[in-house]
């Protein structure tokens, strides 16, 4: 179970940093294949704060989640599973905000739902 935690850690963290360094770097969105239509019933007039809340919340915290599984420290799973909900939280957001959802978004979605049932499972705890 470890190996697929640090699995969808690693996946989540590398693409969500990567992608939010894409969106502030060209905040047009052109980098990542956008465009401003996207963001119309949003409060933002470009792609810059999406992609810093998406490197700094989702992609840094799966990456220090990632780091404390990766060291075995004793609050991993606690980070698991806040990377996971955060993670739920950014795609559901999203959802609201832009109104569709790619393939990806729903494999996201997935990753950080077996993430949190991974994480409440390692903790000794019962989903049931």
């Amino acid at each position: 179970m470890k190996i697929i935690i640090i699995f969808i850690l690693f996946v989540v963290g590398i693409t969500a940093l990567l992608t939010g360094l894409a969106l502030m770097s060209s905040p047009d969105g052109n980098l990542v294949g956008l465009n401003f239509s996207v963001l119309k019933s949003t409060p933002f007039k470009d792609f810059l704060i999406p992609g810093l809340l998406l490197f700094v919340f989702v992609g840094l915290v799966n990456i220090l989640a990632l780091f404390y599984q990766v060291v075995n420290n004793t609050k991993r799973y606690y980070w698991a599973l806040t990377a996971g909900i955060i993670t739920v939280i950014w795609i559901t957001a999203q959802y609201l905000f832009v109104g569709q959802l790619l393939q990806l978004d729903i494999a996201y979605f997935l990753a950080a739902f077996i993430l949190i049932c991974i994480a409440i499972q390692q903790q000794g705890k019962s989903l049931i």
